[in-house]
């Protein structure tokens, strides 16, 4: 059973980095110091306003996840994606910038783009200050803000790409470029992952031009690592094609030169801290590589209802209270190296996966949010909410339990004002997200342990601070959510008086008759049923005054209609043959049809209401029906056996075609309306017994109507 605590995720972790190691590479000869940079041909207004253009559209489709335009956005940003034997899956488009992924980080980056989840820039800021202590995480946001406004403007056109790419992958509302408070952007798995690996690419460069080799793997011995388990978190080496490309570093020089300045340590060499940079990029690509193994990590988000309805209270919060429900747990299903990872460390770790809750993580962090706006006019309606979680619910580190899971429920609060009588029901739209981030501070401590032990086998794991692998990356989901909510029957009416109510009409149509034999003995029966339901909600009026009794009440109608009939005869029973023996014939028919009918649109209703209270209420049609023919067809069968001559006997089976009218009649009640406060109530309920389409109907009409008088 996968019901560890959590030191087994620790321990699984551990047996996780070890599995996925491909072993370390000896470095390879330096690479020559690069000239001028490349910048490739002149590139004219037209062809930089086309590009982008292709990064805003790849950028549209690549921030839901899809894997096919993440690719091409990292090739047209010279980034090169390449299997570990060295083969080349797809090139960089020119000029490059000397960086490559691997042939499945593409994939695992788009799972974990489209599982949602994000940081903000100020998140990203405090990671950079793990590697680099006497760096200012608040000032660290602006650097990287000023280096895509750069990036946006270059005439380079992969840098240019790069950089635009990055910037639209947040959306249209996304304010990377001209936020005041950079620290608060929020920032995507693909944004993230593509701003390390171009930091890490500029440290690289950097670092060899101080005269550092950067260790770049030839391709006999990237095939010699086929031989290693099939993941790697490996750094500069798997990572850094040609140095000499990775000169082009604009993009990231305002934030490279801050981290270069304080990188030095007192009394440290300038080579030292030219490799203390190359060891820094290591870092930040391994990390790069670690938090693309939560791409195995999946978030479901479940509601038991999809709809909740706020109370009329101002007193007490509830009248209904929906709970979602959380599960975090592994999948192991993909094919992509990171997958293979925890496959490995599983398998070590002799897990079933097969016994219940398997691949169940508990301790999962969650971070719950339930919204539904007060209302769409003012800034403070727009981001007040009308639904909250209940008393004693955690909402901002909740945990999962053994089986994965965590819940919350939640209600509709209690209304702010007085909704005085007979409020009028309003649909708002709402939303509840969960967001989960695998982490714990025991997992920290085991990491640190083991790696003070001098565990082997973590390939560029190994010197990590254990804060850092503590950083890693939320999953999230959002569920759309309907909200009832309530405001006064006269909020957005001008005029001294205003009308609202319902009213139901529904018809119940019934007849069933018994069939009879040749003997006149009970065979089968003819049923006929019909089921029409009229709704009118009142949405306005005219009329009723000093000089006026009468009145108009619109509405908006909705018609449902059910029609069945349905025809079974069964009978077997004797017969005189002509040569005086007794025979039986055997008869079997069916016959069955239903149709049903939708219609909605505008309606009428009349009201006379007489100076003591007495009214009438009728619909213009009442003599009359409102109908809708609907096609269909009327499925039989017929079965005939005879006990004397064979050649009249039958079996067969048709459909035939047939238009089904439904209808919905008018109606006429009478009553006594009530007047308190300035509203006059007028409700009610009258049952008739009628005959609609030839068929015996009882005729409920329900209504419940307010006249409301400006005070």
């Amino acid at each position: 059973m996968f019901h560890q605590p959590v030191r087994l995720i620790s321990l699984l972790t551990l047996l996780l980095l070890s599995a996925c190691s491909a072993p370390s590479a000896p470095a390879g000869p330096p690479t020559p110091a690069p000239g001028t940079p490349p910048t490739g041909p002149v590139v004219t207004p037209d062809e930089l306003a086309a590009l982008d253009r292709r990064a805003a559209a790849l950028a549209l489709r690549a921030a839901s996840g899809d894997l096919a335009a993440l690719r091409d956005a990292l090739a047209e940003a010279g980034i090169a994606v390449r299997r570990l034997n060295g083969e080349v899956v797809r090139p960089a488009a020119q000029p490059a910038l000397g960086l490559a992924l691997a042939a499945d980080d593409p994939e695992a980056l788009a799972h974990l783009q489209a599982q949602g989840g994000a940081i903000t820039l100020g998140d990203l800021a405090q990671t950079l200050q793990t590697v680099w202590p006497q760096a200012d995480a608040v000032r660290l946001p602006a650097l990287i803000q000023a280096d895509l406004r750069a990036g946006v403007g270059s005439a380079v056109p992969t840098v240019r790409f790069w950089a635009r790419f990055v910037v639209a992958l947040g959306g249209p509302a996304n304010d990377l470029l001209t936020s005041q408070t950079p620290q608060q952007v929020p920032l995507n798995a693909a944004q993230q992952s593509l701003l390390l690996l171009r930091l890490s690419g500029g440290l690289a460069r950097l670092a060899q031009s101080r005269g550092v080799t950067v260790p770049t793997q030839p391709p006999a011995l990237l095939r010699a690592q086929d031989a290693a388990p099939p993941c790697t978190f490996g750094g500069t080496e798997g990572t850094i094609m040609d140095g000499a490309a990775s000169v082009i570093t604009t993009g990231v020089g305002e934030l490279l030169g801050y981290l270069d300045s304080v990188s030095a340590a007192p009394g440290e060499s300038p080579m030292d801290t030219a490799a203390g940079l190359l060891g820094n990029a290591n870092l930040l690509l391994s990390y790069l590589k670690f938090t693309l193994t939560f791409a195995s990590f999946q978030l479901d988000l479940t509601t038991d209802t999809d709809t909740l309805q706020r109370t009329q209270s101002m007193v007490h919060d509830g009248d209904g209270v929906v709970t979602a429900r959380a599960k975090v747990w592994y999948d192991l299903s993909a094919n992509w190296q990171y997958a293979n990872c925890f496959r490995l460390a599983f398998n070590v770790a002799g897990l079933d996966f097969s016994a219940p809750n398997a691949g169940a993580v508990e301790g999962a962090d969650l971070r719950w949010r339930v919204f539904a706006a007060q209302g769409d006019g003012s800034y403070a309606d727009q981001h007040t909410s009308v639904v909250a979680a209940r008393p004693g619910e955690e909402v901002m580190h909740d945990k999962t339990d053994a089986g994965g899971v965590a819940e919350l429920h939640f209600e509709g609060l209690r209304q702010k004002e007085d909704l005085g009588d007979a409020p009028k029901a309003v649909e708002k739209t709402g939303e509840v997200s969960v967001q989960a981030t695998i982490k714990s501070a025991a997992l920290a401590a085991d990491l640190v342990d083991a790696l003070g032990t001098g565990l082997g086998g973590l390939g560029g794991l190994v010197g990590m601070p254990a804060e850092l692998l503590y950083r890693m990356w939320p999953i999230s989901s959002t569920l759309p959510l309907k909200v009832r909510d309530w405001a006064p029957a006269c909020s957005d009416v001008q005029g001294d008086t205003c009308w609202t109510g319902k009213v139901t009409v529904q018809d119940r149509r019934k007849e069933e008759t018994v069939l009879l034999d040749p003997t006149k003995k009970p065979a089968g029966t003819d049923l006929e049923t019909a089921d029409a339901v009229a709704v009118y909600t009142i949405t306005g009026g005219s009329g009723i005054s000093e000089h006026s009794h009468n009145a108009a009440l619109d509405a908006q109608a909705t018609f449902k209609s059910d029609y069945a009939h349905h025809i079974n005869y069964d009978a077997a029973y004797a017969v005189e043959c002509a040569n005086g023996s007794q025979r039986t014939n055997i008869q079997k028919n069916t016959s069955k049809e239903d149709s049903s009918a939708q219609v909605a649109g505008d309606d009428r209703l009349g009201l006379t209401l007489e100076p003591g209270g007495s009214y009438t209420l009728n619909l213009s049609y009442m003599y009359g029906a409102k109908t809708r023919a609907v096609p269909g067809q009327i499925r039989t069968t017929t079965y005939f056996k005879g006990g004397c001559n064979p050649y009249g006997d039958r079996n067969d089976a048709r459909d035939v075609p047939n238009e089904r009218t439904h209808s919905w009649g008018g109606f006429k009640v009478t009553g006594q309306a009530s007047t308190q406060n300035g509203v006059t109530t007028l409700t009610g309920q009258q049952t008739f017994t009628l005959r609609v389409d030839g068929l015996p109907t009882t005729r409920t009409v329900t209504w419940t109507i307010h006249r409301i008088e400006a005070p």
